[in-house]
């Protein structure tokens, strides 16, 4: 931001400028910045190690040399477990990035213009899903009706987790002025 101490210096800033600001009016004119964030369905909540969570299940006691020893074969069923739930991950995690590719494709199509943000980590006030779209789209006020029955119906029918927010003032959209 600038300050200008005289107003007769502001006037003539803003004359010298006045096209650049005409053009960002223009090409924001009765249009309005949503928000849409997507989050990887079965995010897990914590490190993901369900493996921790496993029952104990109760050994013989044997003899005293044996009562601390895991059973034959618990290690390998460990780490199949573990194995396992990686490549479940990997697996929601890529379904995601495909649902969030689906949806930002659909959403352009109705928007002027789109800005895809940093998706939000954890530790966010949400910080038990995991966000794979941030992104917002310019889209004209008439639209905006459209805009909210198709992100219903990509809820719908990707079983995602969908925000829309909005309508805001298109800050993202205005450029360098």
């Amino acid at each position: 931001a600038t300050l200008y101490t005289a107003e007769d210096r502001a006037g003539l800033v803003l004359g010298n400028e006045s096209a650049r600001f005409h053009t960002a009016l223009e090409r924001i004119a009765h249009h309005a910045e949503w928000g849409v964030k997507v989050y990887a369905a079965g995010s897990p909540g914590g490190d993901g190690d369900e493996t921790a969570r496993q029952p104990c299940t109760p050994g013989t006691p044997g003899t005293p040399e044996d009562r601390g020893r895991p059973a034959p074969g618990a290690g390998r069923a460990y780490l199949e477990r573990r194995r396992n739930l990686r490549a479940r991950h990997e697996r929601q995690r890529e379904d995601s990035l495909r649902v969030a590719e689906t949806v930002d494709t659909q959403v352009c199509r109705l928007a002027k213009a789109s800005r895809r943000l940093r998706p939000h980590g954890p530790g966010t006030a949400d910080g038990h899903r995991l966000q794979v779209l941030n992104a917002t789209y310019l889209v004209a006020d008439h639209r905006a009706a459209e805009l909210e029955l198709l992100v219903k119906d990509l809820r719908e029918r990707t079983g995602a987790g969908i925000e829309l927010s909005g309508p805001w003032v298109p800050y993202s959209f205005v450029g360098e002025v």
